[in-house]
């Protein structure tokens, strides 16, 4: 798009786009926007994206050329940053604040509010707002059993799709349900070259190693595995830009220990690395537990999830269950925009702003059932794991990340997930038979926040250099007290505090990396 088209002609380039290039020419098209895609040809869902990253998607429109960006600093001048930068507004973008883009020429796209859909179909491109789930294709199911089979049948189609036979694969496994279901599906069908399995210990880590559970997953199915000790992959172990990307600032704090697995698999010469870390967005919120009850008359189940909830909670905080806050009334809060510590993982002001604006914008319950999952991974959107297996000649495959999967897991009842204080209830009962039964019914042993914790005291000194010696990029969202008091601090800092400290080294190292002369410049 090297020049601006008539708001009248958006949908046509819109569509030819699509045509042309699929879900993936889709990401040359960025704006400010709420876009979910039907294909009504393949009745699939195929994108939603409302933010990447964790951050909207701008543009600009200068001298008759239009300049794209999921950057939010590609809007601005790239010549002087320092002075055309306007905290107010770019503030407002880590606060994933809309801004005046109905003011724009793509007011026409715009305008597509949350929970709504384009249809592209061969006359062109319409928004409709019907209920999402007259829109998916119908599931049917005649009992629990038969939707067990289903899922059973959807999961190992999923894998096959992605496997490929003659090259060497590996499954970055975990104690969980998810990569060990992967592991055993992979496993069935994989005979030359075998599977094998990569993974860290974190020896020292009662909370954290679960190379044992590992260890015996991998016994049973009689696979490799290739460990190695994790301890030194924390995220504050590698000060440096490399794990940026030029689009945004946020990053996984778990990069560096990721990448330590795709340099140990490349060096076993693995060529396909099998991941489950999707499967979690495939289950509906538990605030659907009750309303999934009530519309399929199940009354007899009310009485014991209301028992599970006071169990956990107690009467005097029963207001912070998830599965209740539909039904008791909550007290409103007053947002006040000030600079305040910020996280894309969900804390403080960006928390409450993020739940408030979800709260409001996503009206109907049907598609903010799918609105976590229906994320810009559908399309094939090369995220930043994906983006960093790359050099090491690896093709990473996820395949909770199929749409037919997607469709059919997040329509199931929720309460056939949620049980006796466990999620995934449903799919370990559909598992039974694939996974030894001490991993199908135990959760995951392992916790990184150990590893994140330690990370942070072994390097403070450097970090507290870093921060504070120049603040400026990171002072607009992060109180400078609460930073200082926290690089101060001689003890052990909180996982999530660590975490807010992380994201604010990255702005400052991605600001640094995106001006001229910075390593991320274009």
């Amino acid at each position: 798009m090297d020049s601006l088209p008539p708001a009248s002609s958006i949908s046509k380039r819109l569509l030819r786009c699509y045509q042309q290039g699929g879900t993936r020419a889709l990401h040359e098209i960025q704006g400010s926007f709420s876009l979910i895609l039907y294909d009504t040809s393949k009745q699939l869902t195929l994108l939603y994206r409302p933010f990447l990253n964790g951050l909207p998607l701008y543009f600009v429109h200068a001298e008759g050329v239009l300049n794209a960006a999921s950057n939010p600093l590609d809007i601005l001048s790239r010549n002087d940053l320092t002075s055309s930068l306007d905290k107010l507004e770019l503030a407002r973008i880590f606060r994933c604040m809309s801004t005046r883009w109905q003011e724009t020429v793509f007011s026409e796209i715009s305008a597509v509010k949350h929970g709504e859909m384009l249809l592209i179909t061969a006359a062109g491109i319409e928004c409709h707002t019907a209920d999402m789930e007259k829109l998916l294709p119908e599931l049917k199911f005649s009992s629990r059993e038969q939707a067990i089979t289903d899922y059973r049948v959807l999961l190992e189609n999923a894998v096959l799709k992605q496997l490929q036979p003659g090259r060497q694969h590996a499954v970055m496994l975990s104690s969980g349900l998810d990569s060990s279901s992967l592991a055993v599906l992979a496993n069935r069908h994989l005979t030359k070259p075998p599977l094998m399995a990569i993974s860290w210990s974190l020896p020292g880590d009662k909370g954290g190693d679960e190379s044992e559970q590992i260890a015996a997953i991998c016994k049973s199915l009689k696979i490799p595995l290739h460990l190695f000790d994790g301890n030194s992959y924390g995220p504050f172990d590698q000060l440096e830009d490399s794990w940026l990307l030029p689009e945004t600032p946020f990053t996984n704090p778990f990069g560096l220990i990721t990448n330590a697995v795709y340099q140990h698999a490349e060096a076993h010469g693995v060529e396909v690395l099998l991941n489950g870390n999707f499967a979690d967005v495939l289950i509906p919120g538990m605030r659907y537990i009750f309303s999934d009850i009530l519309r399929d008359h199940h009354y007899g189940l009310l009485l014991p999830v209301l028992r599970s909830q006071i169990k956990r909670y107690g009467w005097r905080k029963l207001r912070k269950s998830p599965v209740l806050k539909g039904l008791l009334p909550q007290r409103q809060r007053q947002l006040v925009f000030k600079p305040e510590a910020w996280m894309p993982m969900g804390a403080g002001v960006y928390a409450d702003l993020h739940k408030q604006e979800s709260q409001r914008i996503l009206q109907s319950p049907a598609y903010e059932r799918f609105a976590t999952a229906l994320s810009p991974f559908q399309s094939g959107y090369p995220g930043m794991d994906q983006y960093l297996s790359g050099p090491h000649n690896l093709r990473r495959i996820e395949p909770h990340r199929d749409i037919e999967l997607l469709n059919f897991s997040l329509r199931l009842p929720a309460y056939w997930h949620y049980r006796n204080g466990q999620m995934k209830a449903f799919i370990r009962e559909a598992l039974q038979g694939w996974l030894p039964e001490n991993i199908r019914l135990q959760p995951r042993a392992g916790d990184l926040s150990g590893l994140v914790q330690r990370s942070f005291s072994r390097n403070r000194g450097e970090v507290r250099e870093r921060l504070l010696d120049d603040p400026v990029d990171w002072s607009p969202y992060v109180d400078t007290r609460w930073m200082e008091q926290r690089l101060s601090d001689t003890d052990p800092i909180n996982y999530r505090d660590a975490l807010l400290v992380w994201q604010s080294l990255n702005l400052q190292s991605w600001k640094a990396a995106i001006k001229p002369g910075g390593r991320l410049f274009r």
